[in-house]
């Protein structure tokens, strides 16, 4: 009888045990994932790190995932710190043909610089018209206006940047089209 009496008071005493927190656990940093500069090879890491240390990270050149990369536009850390495009760089000179879908009888030369996702410029067609462009990216969209009046909304670059090929509708209404590469 006094042995299970004893028994008894064990478990008790163990079920009291289980149900109160550790200290070393409740205590325990979280840890955040950084962006890690390898020295050695240049490259950005994935690495977990205690919340506690995060700052010095930041303070000697890591960066968090998600975090523009500087001097590439349109270009972030991703979530493995590979570097990852969220939006289109429209950025530089463009020859192409553009006009009604199926007839691109219009060849031009078109300059773009873009800030952000604001992009300006100048379009000049081989029959002697130039235009002032302004236009938005958004993702890989690229919408733009001409100082005529005409617009359109094309598909931005593909993912190298290298090409643009998309439809529109000019200020009249019309199906337009235009092919270009950088």
């Amino acid at each position: 009888m006094k042995a299970q009496k004893y028994f008894g008071v064990i478990v008790i005493l163990a079920l009291l045990f289980a149900l109160v927190p550790s200290t070393s656990v409740s205590a325990a940093a979280s840890k955040v994932p950084v962006c890690h500069l390898d020295k050695d090879s240049g490259a950005f890491i994935l690495i977990n790190i205690s919340d506690n240390a995060y700052d010095s990270h930041l303070n000697h050149g890591d960066v968090n995932p998600g975090d523009p990369i500087p001097g590439m536009l349109g270009m972030t850390y991703g979530e493995d710190c590979a570097p990852v495009r969220v939006f289109a760089d429209v950025t530089g000179t463009w020859t192409g043909a553009s006009g009604l879908v199926g007839n691109l009888a219009y060849t031009f030369t078109m300059i773009l610089t873009q800030d952000g996702t604001s992009v300006n410029g100048t379009i000049v067609y081989s029959i002697g018209i130039t235009r002032n462009v302004t236009g938005t990216v958004i993702g890989s969209t690229f919408e733009f206006t001409t100082a005529a009046g005409y617009w359109a909304t094309f598909v931005a670059p593909d993912t190298t940047g290298s090409s643009i090929h998309g439809f529109g509708f000019d200020s009249s209404g019309y199906a337009v089209e235009i092919l270009a590469t950088k």
